[in-house]
């Protein structure tokens, strides 16, 4: 192959096998083995090999990819794959993936994605109101649930410090962030990478339900403050990656109210189950969220990567993001968004339009139904 762009004849080459591999995989998924025999010759040649000078072609790629790619691959999609909370793909995910793919949107500024914008705030919006967050609420799609805990702490942190951009920690007293031991890691690794260090992060210990204990937080709080310590963000979690457990939010807000702590609820495990009617007032008391994470490739059976951060006061986080350059000046429109002035990232991927797909496709009653029996 001289070119980059496809023939006629390769390009309906490709579509008939794209789809003959989807039907196929989707056919044999209950008699695939969930972990592969691993042929590790194949994967070292894999890795050894030099990719050629003269490609392989249409044909020789599919190929590849049902020899070599599938039999090595964990089949994540089979009905029987029930670890690392992570469901398989909705039907209309692949097609979805695909044509994001074809429009490659980069979804930075408006002009660059006008329609990817408003999809996204499509998205975002729905996703803030299944918590009641109210009118100013926006958010942002991200990587995963690391990622948008992880934004949820810089937008934190520059909200108690208005001059974080400009000298960062250095100035006031060591701020503290407070969590629980049953937090996931990515909290940690948050306060790690933003500077915050781990000797500031404090692991509250857990009751007999693996829940953060208030009474401990509150104390570890005023003996922070006692110690000239700035106490700033809670980090709650609804839904632990071991057990499950929803940390009291209800308290927990309280208490963060009393003291001026930013609230962030990490609910990319758990959260989304808001959904189920018989588990919904569960998840009321997160309204009061200053921050929540979600991860829709989760429990919205969306293909990775497709995590979520929605926060009550979408200007804290456009605060914490936005920079302004000559070379990505453009109008301000009120129906579309700049959504790299709401996150880390300038060159992003169209991730909204495949959670925006299912939900238009199978409809909101559809991933209801998919709670457990009796939840409806």
């Amino acid at each position: 192959m001289n070119s980059l762009a496809l023939s006629p004849a390769e390009r309906a080459q490709a579509a008939a096998s794209l789809a003959r591999f989807v039907d196929g995989y989707e056919e044999s998924l209950r008699t695939r083995p969930i972990l592969p025999d691993v042929d590790r010759d194949t994967l070292a040649k894999l890795l050894a090999e030099p990719f050629p000078a003269e490609g392989i072609g249409v044909e020789g790629f599919f190929a590849e990819v049902r020899d070599r790619i599938v039999p090595n691959s964990t089949t994540v999609a089979h009905p029987r794959f029930l670890a690392y909370v992570q469901g398989p793909p909705n039907g209309i995910a692949p097609y979805a993936d695909a044509i994001t793919a074809v429009l490659n949107q980069n979804c930075n500024f408006w002009q660059l994605s006008p329609a990817a914008s408003v999809v996204e705030r499509s998205v975002v919006r729905w996703l803030a109101g299944l918590f009641d967050l109210g009118p100013a609420a926006g958010g942002i799609l991200t990587n995963g649930g690391s990622g948008a805990t992880r934004d949820a702490i810089t937008t934190a942190l520059s909200d108690r410090r208005p001059d974080f951009r400009e000298r960062g920690l250095q100035s006031g007293a060591p701020l503290v962030l407070y969590t629980s031991t049953e937090a996931h890691r990515c909290v940690d690794k948050a306060a790690a990478t933003l500077g915050i260090g781990l000797d500031h992060v404090r692991h509250i210990p857990v009751d007999d339900d693996f829940r953060l204990r208030v009474d401990l937080l509150a104390d570890a709080v005023a003996a922070d403050r006692a110690a000239g310590f700035e106490p700033f963000c809670v980090v709650a979690t609804a839904g632990t990656v071991t057990s499950g457990s929803i940390d009291p939010i209800g308290p927990i807000a309280d208490l963060c109210a009393r003291e001026d702590l930013w609230l962030h609820v990490d609910g990319a495990y758990g959260a989304l189950f808001v959904l189920a009617d018989s588990v919904r007032e569960t998840f009321a008391p997160l309204s009061r969220a200053d921050s929540i994470a979600l991860d829709p490739h989760k429990m919205l059976f969306m293909p990775l990567e497709a995590g979520a951060l929605v926060v009550k006061d979408a200007g804290k986080l456009r605060s914490a993001f936005a920079f302004s350059s000559s070379y990505l000046t453009v109008a301000e429109d009120d129906l579309m968004l700049d959504f790299m002035d709401y996150g880390p990232q300038l060159s992003r991927s169209f991730k909204a339009l495949k959670v925006w797909a299912a939900l238009r496709t199978f409809g909101v009653e559809t991933f209801r139904a998919a709670a457990p029996p009796g939840d409806r």
